[in-house]
């Protein structure tokens, strides 16, 4: 099985983003996205889920990761709630369901940043 994980940075505290909710969706044509998982990072803000290929061939994912939601829980009365960018979604190309694809992720109400390793 095919493992995704993330390690959720918070940019604005300087700490892990324990607690916010990440969703992850499998792209089906024309019978919408399909829900794989939806988990809370943990205390150090990471997640790790495994992910069944039912399939042969390249798998499309897409995280979205609940930035709006987790400012408004850690911040409450000081967060301003002008936040644009609710979530943040990044779409997967999964090419090998036995490795593990680690997509770590630095959040602010206004920015973010991601990248990918194996």
């Amino acid at each position: 099985m095919a493992i995704i994980s993330s390690h959720i940075l918070d940019s604005v505290h300087g700490c892990s983003a324990s607690g916010i909710r990440v969703q992850c969706q499998k792209m089906v044509n024309r019978n919408g996205d399909q829900i794989v998982f939806e988990v809370e990072a943990n205390e150090e803000g990471r997640i790790m889920e495994e992910v069944s290929f039912e399939d042969s061939g390249e798998q499309f994912y897409q995280l979205i990761f609940f930035s709006d939601e987790y400012f408004r829980k850690k911040m409450a009365e000081r967060y301003s709630g002008r936040q644009i960018v609710r979530e943040i979604v990044i779409r997967l190309v999964l090419p090998d369901p036995e490795i593990r694809y680690h997509v770590p992720v630095i959040i602010g109400p206004h920015s973010n940043t991601f990248w990918w390793s194996e």
